[in-house]
C-alpha cells in the first residue's frame, strides 16, 4: 500500500515543482518503476519470515525466533546493499532499457 502512495506522491512534487516539466516526469517514471521492481523483489523475506518466527514463537522458542528474525535482517541488509550496487552501477543502462532503445542524458548536459 505504501509504494503506490510513495511513488504517488513523488510525481506529484517532481510535477509542480520541475523547470523542465515532460524531462523530470519522464525520468521520474523510469526511476519509479525500476524502485517498485526492486522492492518487489526483496518482499519475499517478509512472506518467508513471519511464519517461521510465529511457528518458533508459538512453540515457545522464543530465543529461535530471535535467531530467524536476525537471520532475516541480515539477508535483507544484504540484499539491499547488494541491489544497491547493482542499481547505481547500471543506472546507465536500466534507464536505457526503460525508454526503450534511446538515450537517456543527464538534464545538465
Amino acid at each position: 500500500l505504501i509504494d503506490p502512495l510513495l511513488t504517488l506522491i513523488d510525481t506529484a512534487f517532481v510535477g509542480r515543482f520541475a523547470t523542465n516539466g515532460s524531462s523530470e516526469l519522464a525520468g521520474m517514471g523510469s526511476a519509479a518503476a525500476l524502485l517498485t521492481f526492486s522492492f518487489y523483489l526483496c518482499n519475499f523475506l517478509c512472506t518467508a519470515t513471519t511464519p517461521l518466527v510465529s511457528k518458533q514463537r508459538a512453540s515457545g522458542n522464543e530465543d529461535q525466533a530471535l535467531q530467524v528474525g536476525g537471520q532475516a535482517l541480515s539477508l535483507a541488509l544484504a540484499l539491499g546493499l547488494l541491489l544497491t550496487v547493482i542499481l547505481l552501477s547500471l543506472q546507465q543502462p536500466l534507464l536505457n532499457l526503460m525508454i526503450g532503445g534511446g538515450t537517456a542524458t543527464n538534464g545538465d548536459q
